[in-house]
């Protein structure tokens, strides 16, 4: 193939992936199956596309999620700066958070300002629905796609974790225990056994303050043998013995 057609054909393919891109935008919603599935079809386009993929490929891929995408939600209420925060955590205000993403994000160079003005502040909500917001969020960052962290944005809105207010922005104290050993007293620890199951749970004050135990004072850990001993069986999830967990 000679340079000319070369470089037809790479622009060709990414037109496709901006069509498709757009189109799955605006006719797709995030997630699908009863909304346990989150939809893969930009990181998928965008990722064969990087790879090579020309635009029958693409194209090819597309029609595939095609049949398995629920198409968009119907519209609730207008989402306002406002108002923003009031519906986090509800799945009925996607295309809401949608709409008030896309009218601010029009090129690449909007995304820096749309992430200081929401994005870093979502940042440790975003691991709800298996971390699928975070992960959008990556891929719309790293290939300067204003409409895939639109969807991010919106993602993490309406799968906000009640966990992320664990994350402390700034965390200042060391600790003396491997991660290693940080999971392992964890697991022995009978107090995790009360803990709900479902991560858009609520978590109570006593429960906080534990987790905070954990990932932020890890050297108060090694201080406390009701959390390293157990009746549970003691066995460690690794088996390297110089990160077992011992009382000191």
């Amino acid at each position: 193939m000679s340079n000319l057609s070369s470089k037809a054909s790479d622009e060709d393919a990414l037109a496709t992936l901006n069509e498709l891109l757009e189109r799955n935008h605006k006719e797709h919603h995030i997630y699908y199956n009863n909304h346990l599935f989150a939809n893969h079809c930009a990181h998928t386009l965008i990722t064969v596309h990087a790879l090579g993929a020309d635009s029958n490929r693409l194209r090819e891929l597309y029609a595939a999620f095609d049949k398995i995408l629920i198409p968009q939600e119907p519209r609730v209420a207008p989402i306002t700066e406002a108002n923003w925060r009031d519906f986090l955590g509800k799945d009925k205000y996607y295309q809401d958070y949608l709409d008030f993403f896309d009218a601010q994000l029009s090129t690449p160079d909007d995304i820096p300002r749309v992430m200081a003005a929401y994005g870093y502040s979502l940042l440790p909500y975003s691991i709800g629905n298996a971390v699928h917001p975070l992960i959008h969020l990556g891929f719309g960052i790293e290939f300067q796609r204003p409409l895939i962290v639109s969807e991010a944005l919106a993602y993490t809105c309406i799968k906000y974790s009640p966990y992320g207010d664990l994350v402390e922005p700034e965390v200042t104290t060391g600790g003396d225990l491997s991660p290693f050993e940080i999971f392992e007293a964890i697991r022995l620890d009978p107090a995790f056994d009360t803990f709900p199951t479902d991560l858009r749970s609520k978590l109570s004050d006593e429960q906080v303050a534990l987790v905070k135990t954990y990932l932020d004072k890890q050297h108060q850990i090694s201080r406390r043998p009701s959390l390293l001993s157990s009746s549970r069986n003691p066995t460690p999830l690794h088996h390297d013995h110089d990160h077992n967990v011992t009382e000191t």
